[in-house]
C-alpha cells in the first residue's frame, strides 16, 4: 500500500487527525543517524545506539522495533529506555548473531528493565509505558525481532 493511498484509506476512516503526527513521526524515525551517544536516555536515543548495526546482528532487528514504537509513540512512556540501549553490555549483547538465544538474552534485559520500572515509577507517563512494554514476554520480543529483521531484509534486498 502506497503512501497516498493509505492517506486517503485514513481519510476516509476518519483518522486524518492521526495519520499526519504518524507521518512526521515516520519521517523522524526514518531519518534518525548519526554517532551512538552512551549517555543518553530517551527512545531517539536508543534509535542511535542500534541503527548502526547489519543485517544478521540482534541489533538490526532491534532497531527496526525501536523505530516502530517511536512512530507509534514518539517519546510517551520512553521511561528512560536509552539507558537500555546505550548500556556497553547491551550494547555487545546486540552485535551478536541474529539467533534465539542472542535475541533472548536482549528481550529479558528489556523486560526486567520495563518490569523495574512498572514496580518503582510514580509517573503516570510511565506506568503506561511500562504497561504496554509489559505486555509482551522475552519470548514473544523475540519472535517481533526476528520478524522484524526480515523485514527489512526484504525492503533492502
Amino acid at each position: 500500500m502506497t503512501l497516498r493511498n493509505f492517506t486517503r484509506l485514513a481519510t476516509g476512516m476518519g483518522l486524518v487527525t492521526v495519520a499526519p503526527k504518524v507521518f512526521e513521526n515516520y519521517q523522524v524515525a526514518i531519518k534518525t543517524q548519526g554517532p551512538y551517544h552512551p549517555k543518553g536516555t530517551s527512545r531517539i536515543d536508543s534509535i542511535l545506539a542500534t541503527n548502526h548495526y547489519k543485517a544478521g546482528q540482534v541489533g538490526f532487528g532491534v532497531n527496526g522495533c525501536i523505530k516502530m514504537i517511536y512512530i507509534g509513540l514518539r517519546g510517551f512512556g520512553e521511561a528512560e529506555i536509552g539507558k537500555v540501549f546505550c548500556h556497553k553490555k547491551v550494547q555487545d549483547m546486540l552485535s551478536n548473531p541474529s539467533t534465539w538465544p542472542d535475541h533472548l538474552a536482549v528481550a529479558k534485559t528489556e523486560v526486567n528493565y520495563w518490569r523495574e520500572i512498572a514496580a518503582n515509577s510514580d509517573s503516570w507517563e510511565e506506568q503506561v509505558g511500562s504497561g504496554i512494554a509489559t505486555c509482551f514476554n522475552a519470548e514473544s520480543r523475540v519472535f517481533i525481532q526476528e520478524t522484524m529483521e526480515k523485514f527489512r531484509k526484504a525492503l533492502i534486498s
